[in-house]
């Protein structure tokens, strides 16, 4: 019985104890980014210049994060990229 009652003692006592112990804990940084979008119109060397673009993207910093067609007839791509925020 004494077993019992030290051992809900302990358990309170560690219950009010722990509350304020992870209320403490530090809180994680949201990751900000910088993002922006282009629209790449229907062309015959359009493969050439989304990856040109996409490339020189990739050399600042900035991933390829979306792409879809663009406009009612799909004649256009939308390319979204983003980084992390400097």
């Amino acid at each position: 019985m004494k077993r019992m009652i030290a051992a809900g003692l302990v358990g309170l006592a560690l219950g009010l104890v722990m509350p304020g112990v992870l209320a403490q804990a530090p809180q994680a940084e949201v990751q900000k980014w910088e993002q922006f979008c282009e629209i790449h119109t229907h062309s015959r060397k359009l493969r050439q210049e989304v990856n040109a673009r996409a490339k020189t993207h990739g050399t600042q910093g900035y991933q390829l994060v979306s792409g879809s067609t663009y406009a009612q007839n799909n004649t256009s791509i939308l390319l979204c990229y983003r980084r992390p925020a400097r």
